[in-house]
């Protein structure tokens, strides 16, 4: 069984909802008589002001802003802080060894090839970098490196 539902509906082109004026339903009280007699006042008519901060509830807010980012900056200062700790507790335990860098080596290929219990292989190429005096840098083969013995095998 087939059924079919149509609805008229009015005509509204593509622009209605850019169309400033209020669309809806106007009660009038006291029938069309009345109703003719004064005209409904619109809400669009009456505009209301944005809300503005004061000067003491900007000032607030900024204080609030800045002493969030001091919290933040605070947070990450000391949980990189216990980081290194642990780290260097991790790998300080360890005997360490000179590696010769040879052509096509990485920091992270020497720290992968040395996997320390409980330290990421990210926490060790820092470990090697701070240890060795260098930040970022490339390698050069024939380089002297202090890295730490493997813990696991």
């Amino acid at each position: 069984m087939i059924t079919s539902t149509y609805a008229a509906l009015p005509g509204i082109d593509g622009t209605a909802a850019l169309d400033p004026r209020e669309h809806g339903l106007v009660l009038i009280e006291g029938g069309r008589a009345a109703g003719a007699a004064r005209r409904p006042e619109r809400a669009s008519a009456r505009k209301a002001e944005p809300a503005r901060l004061t000067v003491r509830q900007a000032a607030l807010f900024l204080a609030l802003g800045c002493g969030l980012v001091v919290a933040l900056l605070a947070a990450s200062a000391v949980s990189d802080s216990l980081s290194r700790g642990r780290v260097a507790a991790a790998v300080g335990a360890l005997p360490v060894e000179t590696v010769v860098v040879e052509e096509g080596d990485s920091l992270w290929s020497i720290a992968e090839e040395r996997p320390c219990e409980g330290v990421s292989t990210s926490e060790l190429v820092r470990w090697i970098e701070e240890q060795n005096g260098f930040s970022g840098g490339a390698l050069v083969a024939g380089q002297r490196l202090v890295v730490p013995a493997s813990s696991l095998g």
